[in-house]
């Protein structure tokens, strides 16, 4: 049977022996060329069989490779296993070898470990890689002992799928320990430096999906820098529709999942651990300040976040994230804090959870107009709620249940003064100090209630000399046993108290 004719092509009929010894390359790569010279087909790898390489293989388009229960394994210290593309190629914008499928194998990017002498590879090198190009599929895929890289990179990718993939073990093998942030899954920019081969036109990847995948430590090396993420961009690009969803993350040296300057994505549903700085960070980069926007993070659980925070969005002062909603996720012992917003305009932290988070639990900071509402936060470290350096923002409807130290809520100064914020219907109880603390000029506080219950709480809502021109009014501090210089310390600038503009204590709040 003439397998060109039907367009199936196993490398064993090209002499590939894939018992773990022969150098197998030139076999597949006579097999991967036949595919393309008959204007695509399918590549097939024997199960059960171990196949190693001393070179990229290249697959050119319109390709799928068929790899289910074999190993690929990189038997030369400076090379990893698959790429779509030579060493002197270049191609622009997305017109690259395109439409090519990966189904099953085993990669085995065989890093070496100093520890035991055990693996080969000591370069900084990518296991897989797919650069300026269109319709990628990547699917049962393990990326296994990655040495200094990336198990995974897609550069200048248009229309990726990466699904039902695991990605495990990493070892930087670099004298400075410079690659601890590596990622496992690259979503990255033809640019110098980030590139492998031209154009180095600033082509960024879209529409890009990485669902139900797993990152972790292997048996013989251990986590990766990051688990998915973006380290660098070109100003006046985004990456545009990413979207992260069910994936499981069991630790990073840094962090889970990192959206550089992601637009239009969406991180969903992961479960997300041990990571030593945050779990989901979304910065912006000083080096080309650009506003970015609409991210989207849901229901996403994140436990034993390092000492940034389980979520964390890092804009700047001229650069600031806008249309971010931060929703339904629920973040545990973190060692900063649960969520923390940087100028992130009209950020909307909604209905999320947050337990022993060390630092505090929702810290929104220069982020005017942010919504904080309808969340649920349980023994903070600090401030369960902090609003700082926020304008006309809303805190309204969260449930707060102790603080080690500090305030339930607080509205005050950061490099803004802030103001005008409504502080309403919070449910606030055992804070440490004050259950709600105001600094900033303007503010609404109202319809809240404040409950000592067995804490330590020692004012029910205090201010200082900045908070001028502020209503506390409507507000429940019964059942504290506090008078009503305890339950309300106010300002020299005498706040409103009553709905008829009266500033006699307590007006018409309850204690």
């Amino acid at each position: 049977v003439d397998q060109r004719a039907q367009r199936v092509f196993d490398v064993h009929a090209f002499g590939a022996k894939g018992d773990g010894v022969t150098n197998d390359i030139a076999a597949i790569q006579a097999a991967l060329d036949a595919a393309y010279t008959a204007g695509g087909g399918t590549v097939v790898f024997q199960a059960g069989r171990t196949y190693n390489v001393t070179t990229f293989m290249v697959c050119k388009a319109n390709t799928t490779v068929i790899a289910y229960g074999a190993t690929i394994r990189s038997v030369n210290a400076t090379t990893g296993c698959f790429r779509n593309f030579y060493g002197n190629d270049s191609f622009a914008a997305y017109t690259g070898h395109s439409n090519i499928t990966v189904l099953g194998g085993l990669w085995d990017g065989n890093g070496y470990k100093a520890a035991d002498g055990s693996g080969v590879v000591t370069a900084t090198t990518n296991i897989m890689t797919f650069i300026h190009c269109a319709n990628i599929i990547v699917k049962d895929a393990i990326f296994r002992d990655c040495s200094g890289s990336h198990g995974l990179e897609v550069n200048a990718v248009s229309g990726a799928r990466i699904t039902d993939c695991r990605f495990e073990g990493f070892v930087d093998n670099t004298a400075d320990q410079s690659r601890l942030t590596s990622e496992a899954l690259e979503i990255d920019v033809a640019k110098s430096g980030s590139s492998a081969i031209g154009d180095m036109d600033g082509t960024t990847c879209a529409d890009v999906s990485v669902t139900n995948c797993w990152f972790g430590p292997s048996a013989r090396l251990g986590n990766w820098g990051r688990a998915v993420g973006s380290h660098s961009i070109v100003t006046g690009s985004f990456y545009d529709r990413i979207t992260v969803r069910d994936c499981e993350i069991t630790g990073a040296y840094e962090v889970g999942i990192r959206a550089l300057y992601w637009r239009d994505s969406v991180i969903s549903g992961n479960r997300i651990s041990g990571t030593g700085s945050a779990g989901i960070y979304a910065p912006t980069d000083s080096a080309a300040a650009q506003t970015s926007r609409d991210l989207t993070i849901t229901d996403n659980i994140i436990s034993g976040s390092g000492a940034d925070a389980g979520i964390r969005i890092a804009g700047l002062a001229n650069a600031p994230w806008s249309e971010v909603v931060i929703r339904g996720n629920t973040v545990r012992a973190a060692t900063g804090y649960g969520v923390r917003a940087d100028y992130a305009t009209g950020a909307v932290i909604e209905g999320n959870r947050c337990t022993a988070t060390s630092l505090g639990g929702i810290l929104a900071q220069e982020s005017n107009r942010a919504n904080v509402s309808g969340n649920s936060l349980s023994s903070a470290g600090s401030n369960a709620i902090n609003i700082a350096g926020c304008s006309s923002a809303v805190v309204a409807n969260n449930l707060i249940d102790g603080t080690t130290t500090n305030h339930g809520i607080v509205v005050g100064a950061s490099t803004s003064a802030g103001g005008n914020v409504n502080v309403s219907g919070n449910m606030i109880r055992a804070a440490a100090s004050a259950g709600i603390r105001l600094s900033s000029p303007g503010c609404l506080i109202t319809g809240n209630m404040i409950r000592k219950d067995g804490g330590a709480t020692v004012n029910g809502v205090s201010m200082t000399a900045t908070a001028t021109g502020c209503v506390i009014a409507g507000n429940d501090m019964t059942g504290n046993a506090w008078t009503a210089a305890t339950a309300l310390v106010l300002s020299t600038a005498a706040p409103v108290l009553d709905w008829a503009g009266g500033t006699t204590s307590p007006g018409h709040n309850r204690i």
